[in-house]
């Protein structure tokens, strides 16, 4: 069950299974907030609605992560600052893990009688986990 949940190492693969989810339930331009909360003494029905609509995307968001990343988003009030906080949370995480394992390939030497296809499968395993 996990596998189709956030976790902290499947930010890339949920981010794009979850955009579907959104488009599907119609809630896109909630999380992104392209739909502005209206004035609740100005249009009090269509300020109901868009409490309703913003707390089912927030209930799509919370039933898609795993208990790890519940902190990153049970402060937030709208679906919009979830997705943000797991988007600015996990982009970073990322771009950190990116640079390490790049270190670690520009540091991993070939040395002289070592297994050659041994080497170049460590080399293969860091861009593996790259990309």
């Amino acid at each position: 069950m996990d596998q189709d949940h956030l976790t902290d190492v499947n930010w890339h693969e949920w981010k794009e299974r979850i955009k579907r989810v959104f488009i599907n339930c119609d809630i896109t331009q909630y999380v992104t907030g392209e739909i502005m909360h209206p004035d609740k003494y100005d249009d009090p029905n269509g300020a109901h609605n868009w409490d309703k609509n913003d707390t089912w995307a927030q209930q799509v968001i919370i039933h898609n992560v795993t208990a790890s990343q519940i902190n990153h988003v049970g402060s937030k009030d709208t679906a919009e600052e979830m997705y943000s906080a797991l988007s600015v949370t996990h982009d970073n995480m990322v771009h950190q893990m990116v640079n390490y394992i790049q270190n670690q390939s520009y540091e991993t030497k070939s040395h002289d009688g070592e297994d050659l296809l041994k080497h170049l499968n460590i080399l293969k395993r860091y861009c593996d986990h790259i990309n």
